[in-house]
């Protein structure tokens, strides 16, 4: 374990999570990018490694010994392999048990490209006390293409996205995020159905406070072979299936927020987005959100164009569909 420093630090502490399995080929500067933050306070790097059978248990160490005094090293190296969900749930709880105020998160193929990363989002955070997530922008490094490519990924709706946009779709990297801690002390068991588990988890955040975006792209997220989300095998409608049952679980256990303005108007517009849409996963998103916004106005008929206020005309239909949620 590294020192830290001696005296108060100007900013708060900021908890690490990275997480990592058979990264040897990355995980040098993953962990360099976090050393190499210009942070005015202390870091608490919590590095969990899911028994990796690769020589990246043997780069960590060699690549923390060269931390600085202001970053706290908090290694596992696991001895049996537990999977990804395990492997993340309890480096999110050894990170809650630092006492940090905030935690940012991290995988052992992915790494930051801005060295103000920490310092920007916990600045805004801590003037903005109601707050409870920051993220960024991510360039996607698509290493499955011959010729490698790269793309800007997620960009939001809006520069002020909300609750009720983050329920519509995922536009949030992980590698990009910083939360305040707190707010999720441990996983809740529904995480657990979760196919895409980087969405609960801004999800539960982003309904107990704002969302803060930082508009600069501020890490690299690599897509390769050995990615867990990587699989050609997966159809879109399964990736649809997956979506809808993270929104129909979300739903349940956070509902939709009072973000999204209750009132007839506005459960209209959701019905008519939906009508508008060609995605299964969004149209029932948006039917979601009008059911709790205004349960009567839900049942109205939604025709694809139809407008707001022809859609409150409309005669009912079924309710929308729950999904099955994913294995």
């Amino acid at each position: 374990m590294t020192p830290a420093p001696g005296g108060d630090s100007q900013l708060p502490d900021v908890a690490v999570v990275l997480i990592t399995y058979n990264h040897e080929a990355f995980i040098i500067q993953s962990i360099e990018s976090v050393l190499a933050q210009r942070y005015d306070g202390r870091i608490h790097l919590v590095i969990s490694d899911d028994c990796s059978t690769d020589r990246t248990q043997q780069l960590i160490a060699e690549t923390v010994a060269r931390a600085p005094r202001n970053v706290i090293v908090c290694p596992v190296f696991r001895t049996e392999n537990v999977g990804g969900f395990r492997n993340l749930s309890d480096a999110w709880v050894a990170a809650t048990a630092t006492g940090c105020s905030y935690i940012a998160l991290l995988e052992g193929d992915d790494h930051w490209s801005d060295p103000s990363k920490l310092a920007l989002q916990v600045g805004y955070l801590e003037e903005h006390p109601r707050a409870t997530i920051s993220f960024g922008l991510a360039m996607e490094l698509i290493l499955v293409e011959d010729p490698p490519s790269s793309k800007v990924l997620f960009a939001p709706p809006t520069a002020h996205p909300t609750y009720g946009d983050l329920l519509v779709g995922n536009f949030i990297q992980t590698c990009t995020v910083l939360y305040r801690a707190g707010v999720l002390p441990s996983f809740p068991e529904w995480f657990a159905e979760c196919a895409f588990r980087d969405w609960p988890l801004p999800l539960v955040h982003a309904s107990s406070g704002d969302i803060h975006y930082l508009d600069r792209v501020v890490a690299v997220h690599r897509q390769h072979e050995g990615s867990r989300w990587w699989t050609p095998s997966r159809s879109q409608r399964d990736r649809n299936l997956a979506t809808e049952a993270i929104q129909c679980l979300a739903v349940a256990h956070l509902g939709t927020r009072g973000q999204v303005r209750r009132g007839r108007l506005v459960a209209a517009r959701h019905v008519w987005r939906a009508g508008s849409s060609s995605n299964a996963a969004e149209r029932y998103a948006h039917l979601a959100i009008a059911a709790v916004l205004d349960p009567r106005r839900a049942a109205q008929r939604v025709r694809r164009g139809q407008s707001p206020a022809s859609a409150l005309a409309s005669p009912p239909i079924a309710r929308p569909p729950t999904g099955t949620p994913a294995g």
